[in-house]
This record gives C-alpha cells, sequence and structure tokens, in this order.
C-alpha cells in the first residue's frame, strides 16, 4: 500500500515538470530540460530537432583541447515513432579529413546522401542510415563498452531501455564546412510505427526504389539536414527559431500524413531517478488496474472467519487510491494536450507567414522577353514568367522575375543570379522567348538582338550551355533550367538565314536537368487556336499545372508534362514532344 502511495505522489511530481514551459534561453542544456523546434547553444549556434517535445537525458561538454560536447534527448511524446536523438558537435572551428560516409565505406550503411554536394567540396552534408535489430539488446549489452556509443547511452535507465522498440532505424547525419563548425546528428525511428517494415524499408532504398512513403521521408531529411547546416554550422538563424524550420516540419507533415496510425497507447510520463537522470514511467502503471490482496491456504496470519474484514478494508483503501490517480489522470491528460496545442502553435506559426521563405536554400530566376526590337515579337514570354514566378514562390523559392532584358541586362542578371547561388542551394532557372539554334549550340536572344549574321549572334545572345557552366560552378546541390523558346525562327520575318526552327540537343552536367518545350526541329505552341484564350503557351500552362501537384518527384513531373504537352499539340495537329537531359543526382519536389 505504502508503494502506491509512494507512486501517487510521484506521479504528481511528474505532473509538475510536465506542465513546465520548453526552454527557449541561450546556454548548455541542463539535464531535465524540454526543448521543442531548436536547442540553443549560443546565439548563433542553434541545433533544430525533429518533430517532439525532446527531454535533455544527458550531457557532456568538453574543454580544450577537445572543444565538443554531446546532448542525448528522449521524446516525451511516447507515441511519436521518434524515439532518441543525439547531437554530437563541435564547438571551434576545425578541418577534417572525408569520413566513411561521404566515401560510401560504412559497412551496413544504406540509404545514402550527399545532399548534392560533391566529396571535393569545401562543404560536406552526407547521411546513412542503418538497420539496428534487437535494439533493446544493443542498448543494454553491445553499445555499453563501445568508445563511441558507451558514454552517450550510459545514462539511459532499464526503464528507458524497456520503453523502446525493438528494432529501429538509425538516421545519421554529418553536417559541416572547411575550417568551420561540424555536427553529427543521430536520430532513432521506429519505422515500423509508421507503417512500413524495416526489412522492406531498407531493401527498397538498397535497390533505388523507394515507396511514397519511403520518398517523403527522404525529402523531410533534405530540408533537415539544409536547416541544421544553415542554423548551427553557417549560423544564419541570429537566435531565432530558424524560418527554414517550417520546410521541414511542413515536409514532416507529409510523412505523417501516409503513415500508419499505431494503436492508442496508456500515457507514459518522464520522471526523474535518485541520480537525477530522467526516466520513464511505464505506461501500466499510470493505468493500473484495480489490485486484489492474494490470500493463499498457506497465510496463517488469515483465518476464514476474519479474511472477509480484511479483504474489505483492502478493498476500500485501493479503491480511493485508484479513484484519485484516475483524478490525476485526466488532469495529465489536459496537461498533455494544452502542451501539443502550444508545441503545434509554435511550428505552425512559419508556415502561415506571408513570405515563402521556409526554403531558405532555394533559388529561382525568372526571365521572359517578350518586346523584341528587330525580330518577331511575342504574345506570351512575360505571362508566363510571371506565372511562373508565382508558382515558384509559392513552392519556397526566393524568386527573381526579370522581363524584355536587354543583352547588357541578361547578362547581369544571370552574373548576379551566379554570385548569389551557394553550394547546396536548389536552383530553378525559367527562360521564355526566343532562342536559335547555330551550329551545335543554342543561343537564348535578348530583346535587343540584331543578327545580320551569325557571328553578330551569337556575340550578342546568350549561350545556353554557358549559362548552364556557370551555374555549375556554384556547386548548387540540384538545377533545373525550364527553356520555352522553341518557337519559329525569329529571323525569317526578318529576311535573315539564321538558324532554324527549334533548339539543338544540349548537354546536362551532374545534378542539373534540362527541358525544353519542345523537340529538334519542333516549334512550340503558344495557344491551341483563335478560340484558346489561356494567357499562358501550351508548355508553360501544363508545366505549371503538374509542378503543383504535392509528393511528385521531379522526374514524375516532367514526364506528365512532356505526355500532357503531346496530347494537347496532336489535339489541333501538331507535333510539340518536349525534350529532356537529365542528370540529377537524388530525389527533388516541388512540394513535397
Amino acid at each position: 500500500m505504502r508503494s502506491l502511495h509512494n507512486l501517487l505522489a510521484m506521479t504528481m511530481l511528474v505532473s509538475a515538470s510536465l506542465s513546465a514551459a520548453p526552454r527557449v534561453s541561450v546556454g548548455l542544456p541542463q539535464v531535465g530540460d524540454t526543448y521543442v523546434d531548436v536547442l540553443r547553444l549560443a546565439p548563433k549556434q542553434l541545433i533544430p530537432l525533429p518533430p517532439g517535445q525532446w527531454l535533455v537525458n544527458h550531457v557532456f561538454d568538453e574543454a580544450a583541447p577537445a572543444n565538443r560536447g554531446v546532448v542525448v534527448l528522449l521524446n516525451s511524446d511516447l507515441q511519436s515513432p521518434l524515439k532518441l536523438f543525439v547531437a554530437r558537435y563541435e564547438k571551434l572551428p576545425g578541418r577534417w579529413t572525408p569520413t566513411d560516409c561521404e566515401k560510401r565505406l560504412t559497412p551496413g550503411a544504406f540509404g545514402h546522401s550527399v545532399h548534392g554536394l560533391s566529396q571535393s567540396s569545401l562543404h560536406v552534408r552526407c547521411s546513412q542510415v542503418f538497420q539496428v535489430g534487437r535494439f533493446r539488446y544493443t542498448l543494454n549489452e553491445r553499445w555499453r563498452e563501445n568508445s563511441l556509443w558507451g558514454p552517450i547511452i550510459s545514462k539511459l535507465t532499464p526503464a528507458i531501455v524497456e520503453k523502446m522498440p525493438d528494432e529501429v532505424a538509425l538516421m545519421e547525419s554529418q553536417v559541416g564546412t572547411f575550417n568551420q563548425l561540424r555536427i553529427y546528428v543521430y536520430l532513432f525511428a521506429d519505422i515500423a510505427a509508421m507503417g512500413e517494415k524495416l526489412g522492406v524499408f531498407k531493401q527498397n532504398l538498397e535497390a533505388n526504389t523507394p515507396s511514397d512513403w519511403a520518398k517523403r521521408w527522404l525529402a523531410w531529411r533534405e530540408q533537415y539536414v539544409e536547416t541544421v547546416a544553415q542554423a548551427y554550422v553557417e549560423g544564419k538563424s541570429d537566435g531565432k527559431v530558424p524560418a527554414h524550420l517550417a520546410a521541414a516540419a511542413a515536409a514532416w507533415a507529409m510523412v505523417a500524413s501516409v503513415a500508419q496510425k499505431p494503436e492508442p497507447k496508456p500515457v507514459a510520463l518522464a520522471q526523474t531517478d535518485r541520480a537525477g537522470t530522467p526516466s520513464v514511467v511505464p505506461p501500466t502503471t499510470i493505468a493500473a488496474k484495480p489490485m486484489e490482496p492474494k490470500i493463499t491456504s498457506a497465510s496463517p496470519a488469515l483465518s476464514p472467519v476474519a479474511a472477509p474484514a480484511t479483504v474489505s478494508r483492502e478493498s476500500l483503501e485501493l479503491a480511493k487510491v485508484n479513484a484519485e490517480m484516475a483524478a490525476l489522470r485526466k488532469q495529465l491528460q489536459l496537461i498533455q494536450a494544452q502542451t501539443q496545442a502550444q508545441s503545434q502553435a509554435q511550428t505552425a506559426a512559419p508556415v502561415a507567414a506571408p513570405t515563402p521563405a521556409a526554403y531558405a536554400n532555394r533559388r529561382a530566376l525568372v526571365m521572359g522577353n517578350d518586346s523584341y526590337q528587330s525580330v518577331s515579337k511575342l504574345l506570351n514570354a512575360r505571362a508566363d514568367a510571371r506565372a511562373m514566378g508565382g508558382a515558384l514562390e509559392k513552392a519556397g523559392f526566393k524568386v527573381t522575375i526579370k522581363l524584355d532584358l536587354t543583352e547588357r541586362g541578361m547578362k547581369e542578371a544571370i552574373r548576379n543570379f551566379k554570385a548569389e547561388t551557394h553550394g547546396g542551394d536548389e536552383v530553378v532557372i525559367f527562360f521564355a522567348g526566343h532562342g536559335v539554334q547555330l551550329g551545335a549550340s543554342n543561343y537564348l536572344l535578348p530583346v535587343d538582338i540584331r543578327g545580320e549574321s551569325e557571328d553578330q549572334v551569337k556575340d550578342e545572345a546568350i549561350p545556353l550551355q554557358r549559362m548552364l557552366d556557370d551555374i555549375q560552378d556554384s556547386k548548387a546541390k540540384f538545377t533545373l533550367v525550364v527553356i520555352d523558346a522553341c518557337r519559329d525562327n525569329p529571323f525569317k520575318t526578318a529576311g535573315r538565314a539564321l538558324g532554324g526552327r527549334g533548339l539543338a540537343p544540349t548537354t546536362a552536367a551532374t545534378g542539373q536537368m534540362v527541358i525544353f518545350s519542345a523537340g529538334n526541329g519542333q516549334q512550340a505552341l503558344d495557344r491551341l487556336g483563335d478560340k484558346d484564350k489561356d494567357p499562358n503557351g501550351l508548355f508553360t500552362r501544363v508545366f505549371l499545372k503538374e509542378m503543383q501537384k504535392p509528393s511528385a518527384p521531379i522526374d514524375r513531373v516532367l514526364r506528365s508534362v512532356r505526355s500532357e504537352v503531346v496530347r494537347l499539340s496532336k489535339s489541333v495537329g501538331h507535333e510539340q514532344v518536349p525534350s529532356l537531359y537529365d542528370q540529377a543526382l537524388g530525389d527533388f519536389y516541388f512540394i513535397p
């Protein structure tokens, strides 16, 4: 009986700790602190956290010469598939040599990604996944003596370990910049709780055939790693919750939307043991059923006459305790609901911001030329550029729109855009206007093009291949170049015989995708007939529709664009087949 009362007192103390607001102050975390969204080590050194309410289980901080630290956090929401999070961070800039992750040499790793960066890059962003079977046994037995994991898991109590799933996926990500900071993050996730068998998840990733759910998981990982780079390594958050954390939150919402909902479980609460280490109260303790005294024939203290009275007194006392615990459970559920609502409000606030700056690493240059001075004018190019710019802004891009550009204006716009693009960025370049093929090369035409000869066109126009090479030099993680310029030869109306219809095949560099609105020698339609009142050309209107479909990878978007353009052009007796040149690595989504 005394143990039940002790449990009740402990539960009341736990409820008081849960009602405390998450810590938002700057400084070294302390055991028992709770964090949501972000952990602030220093004003410009923030560690973004995965979705959840994270309780600090253990911290160790090493001074010189190591100058590094480790923080171990448990998810207070036991319903979440994200169980354990570890951040191992360097506090001072330092050099490094390529790791096994970057070299793809880590035994047992799968789901590898360098997030669009090359091994020779000055930045490192590398992720890989491990399948950890018999996880509770691994924590209790195998990792205790491990030089890396031993100190990290040393404060996980048996009660905590018992609440862990038997099998988890361990996501490891390394983020750093040469001669600057570096951080390792480890996230332990119960994939089975999200409706995906871990073995199948591994098999599909190794075969590069991930399920739709896995694609969304990987898209979230891309956003999360970029958030870590911005907030900790590059220090761009200025002490505030990173705006681009909303991108990762939105991507995670897409993961959760297709995850299998776990069966409701009894509420489990965090508590602190005598050593000051957070542990977990088993759910069965909070939701305990009334206990019945056990009476056996070997109990000499109870006679047949005295037994009924003794049982009655204990039953009444137990019933009273259980009634108190039931009332406490209702109070705890109310506290948890309020905490969850606050967490959701904090997460949703950046998403609701009017400026779509969530994807700080997404940039787009959009150009539309209609008002040509010496060759045939166009009708749709500026409208196409405006519509594309608006759609990209909604997808989280920082968009630069330029209309009716002269030669000087086009070169300046491309030069400035290249200067603003950095390693790891996701880039889209859209051009609507006149283009021409001269020999084996393609040229985009400014509005002041004269083109008295091929040499003059080559001097005054913008070589497409040079533009692709310039963006490649910036080491962008992913580049999509969309060219809606396959109209009829603009020089025919001026009586010149320069170039021909359409554009020549081009070459995309690693990490790039290039799509033309029509194939070699074909003409791109601005409209489907005299009754077509759509302000956008055929290719662009189809592209705008397909790119706004959520969870569609870029290769599927472009295949759908090509199929629909072919179908619509055939309906008016025209042949138009968009050309695609693909050297992209990994997946890209306009809307994860």
